[in-house]
């Protein structure tokens, strides 16, 4: 436990040494006696409601895996906007499905299964968004093409991850036939791993 405190510690030491490097700390300070410390508050409120919501959505996802608390699930959607503040890439979703997996003893992949149904799920709602924005706004009008394509990108998509869910036997079938000949222990890891992350899109 002392190992990882200070593990932690020095990663922490380490980061804001790197964004304070450049810091002029005069200026800073002036910024600081500046800022409206009412509208932060309310910025953070609505945040902690964000989070929360995204957390409970999560937890609907989750459920037909195990039951997981809000409370719980909460501080894991924190970690990951951490993460992905810090790393590129997103990683910060690979890294909560993974803390998830470890703390609540379901598979890591069947976790990320989750968190994709989630990336989907925004995605789409923000193109059905776009496209209605697109009849009555002035500046979108004419543009809705591209919103347009991607939702029917995205809901092949939702499509196909419906029919893997309730043709499995059919796709780990398919699968084997291609996969096989090339390597045996190659497909069987990967037929395992697309079990769990089938098994994570129990929520369909």
């Amino acid at each position: 436990m002392k190992k990882k405190f200070l593990l932690g510690f020095i990663i922490s030491a380490l980061c804001l040494f790197l964004v304070l490097r450049n810091v002029d700390f005069t200026l800073l300070v002036k910024s600081l006696v500046t800022v409206r410390y009412s509208y932060l508050l309310v910025t953070l409120f609505f945040i902690f409601v964000f989070t929360f919501f995204r957390a409970l959505r999560w937890k609907y996802l989750l459920d037909p895996l195990k039951k997981i608390g809000i409370g719980n699930l909460f501080e894991l959607v924190m970690i990951g906007y951490l993460a992905n503040n810090i790393l590129p890439a997103r990683m910060g979703e690979f890294i909560r499905a993974a803390i998830l997996g470890e703390t609540e003893g379901i598979s890591k992949i069947s976790s990320f299964a989750t968190i994709v149904m989630e990336r989907i799920f925004d995605v789409i709602t923000l193109l059905i968004i776009l496209v209605f924005a697109s009849q009555y706004l002035p500046l979108m009008q004419n543009r809705y093409q591209v919103p347009l394509l991607a939702f029917i990108t995205f809901g092949f998509l939702f499509l196909l991850l419906f029919l893997v869910k309730y043709q499995k036997e059919k796709f780990f079938k398919t699968f084997s036939k291609v996969c096989e000949p090339i390597s045996p222990k190659m497909s069987h890891w990967v037929q395992k791993s697309a079990n769990s992350f089938i098994e994570g899109l129990k929520v369909l």
